[in-house]
């Protein structure tokens, strides 16, 4: 998971007349720059729970901040504190769709929840940002599987193996996509190809033997 830099610029002391009105939006940043600082150093001294509501002072009022969040969302899982790390993940996915990791870590809890359709929403946010992000392709691929998209399944998984084609589970959840959108000379090529390269399960081996017979 990518962590970009803390805020911003550094924020030094403000210079201007006594008689200058506050400006808000500065006072606001320096408030969150000295809110970050202070997270950090309590969250490395182990202090967490001193640290949480820094750091949600610092994504409400810097969204885009990317390493403040990336803080808090460790945090929670860190304690395993999963529903509330939704609604943060959710605000980053939407605020900075390049964070793709994000994307993954709030899909992945919609998938423990049993929740597809969210997940797929959670990349599908992400997705033109990861192009050359094979496990983030081939987890599209099953989770559009999940929800009955078939071909768009495919397609995730092709573009997956097209980048690491040594990767058997996924010529198997390919074959699995193709033959329920309709194209089952094609699926078995698939099958073909995962069996070729085996490091699978007993299980699964079986499974793709019934599926080329």
């Amino acid at each position: 998971m990518t962590v970009g830099p803390a805020i911003g610029p550094a924020i030094g002391p403000a210079s201007k007349p006594l008689s200058a009105p506050a400006n808000p939006a500065s006072n606001s940043a320096a408030t969150a720059a000295d809110d970050w600082a202070k997270a950090q150093m309590l969250v490395r001294a182990g202090s967490n729970d001193e640290a949480e509501p820094l750091l949600r002072r610092v994504v409400e009022s810097q969204p885009t901040a990317v390493a403040p969040r990336q803080a808090l969302v460790g945090l929670l899982l860190g304690s395993r504190r999963f529903a509330e790390a939704i609604p943060v993940l959710k605000v980053g996915v939407q605020r900075v769709p390049q964070q793709t990791g994000w994307a993954m870590n709030l899909a992945r809890l919609h998938v423990d929840a049993g929740d597809y359709a969210s997940a797929w929403e959670a990349l599908a946010i992400g997705l033109p940002h990861a192009q050359q992000q094979a496990d983030y392709l081939a987890f599209a691929g099953t989770v559009l599987q999940r929800i009955d998209r078939s071909v768009d399944a495919a397609t995730q998984y092709q573009a997956a193996l097209r980048l690491r084609p040594e990767e058997a589970r996924w010529w198997v959840g390919l074959g699995i996509a193709l033959d329920a959108a309709g194209h089952p000379v094609d699926a078995k090529t698939a099958f073909r190809r995962a069996k070729a390269m085996g490091g699978y399960s007993s299980e699964m081996a079986r499974y793709i033997d019934q599926k080329l017979q």
